[in-house]
């Protein structure tokens, strides 16, 4: 079977995760995300940009975080914010503040997709 370099500008990859319950254990949760196609020199280029200081307070953090999760996030399925189920920069805000850790989450799925075909053969 030959090789067809896939040039959309998106693809889907799950966010895998899991929160703590009221009970103390965890439960897996998972959304799909909705990454942009980057070519290498891009993803380089992120990898290097998000390093250092993003701000002393919350806002500063969520700020920058935003910011860079936006650069490869464009969307998402399977979110619900309480009701709120839309990609946009508010609830992607309110996830972010919502679930501290989960912008590591989202940026490993990224990272790990770059990577999923070699991972798949």
């Amino acid at each position: 079977m030959a090789f067809k370099l896939n040039t959309s500008s998106t693809y889907k990859y799950p966010v895998k995760f899991a929160i703590v319950s009221e009970h103390g254990g965890t439960i897996d949760q998972e959304f799909t995300a909705i990454f942009k196609r980057l070519d290498r020199a891009q993803v380089v280029d992120l990898r290097n940009r998000h390093q250092g200081d993003t701000g002393n307070s919350i806002d500063e953090v969520l700020d920058a975080d935003v910011a860079y999760i936006t650069e490869f996030l464009t969307g998402w399925e399977g979110v619900d914010l309480n009701g709120a189920t839309e990609f946009n920069i508010d609830n992607l805000r309110l996830l972010l503040k919502s679930l501290p850790k989960i912008n590591i989450f989202i940026s490993s799925a990224f990272f790990d997709s770059d990577g999923a075909v070699a991972r798949k053969n």
